[in-house]
């Protein structure tokens, strides 16, 4: 999903959140090249916990797993 800086991200953020909070943790996944959208997860409590690869037709990118404990 791609959000405007119009803080629509940091509204769906919140609601993830509040249902979530059950779980004790929330996991997200973040293109490792969009260092704006990592920073953005930090200023919100997401740390790295890991990394994954994933493919779009032939070519294969790197995520970076995050999360937040709840």
């Amino acid at each position: 999903m791609w959000l405007t800086e119009k803080g629509g991200g940091g509204k769906l953020m919140s609601a993830a959140l509040e249902s979530a909070t059950h779980a004790g943790r929330l996991p997200l996944r973040a293109f490792a090249a969009n260092s704006r959208a990592i920073a953005s997860y930090a200023r919100q409590g997401y740390v790295e916990a890991g990394a994954r690869k994933f493919r779009v037709g032939a070519n294969e990118y790197d995520d970076l797993v995050l999360a937040r404990a709840l």
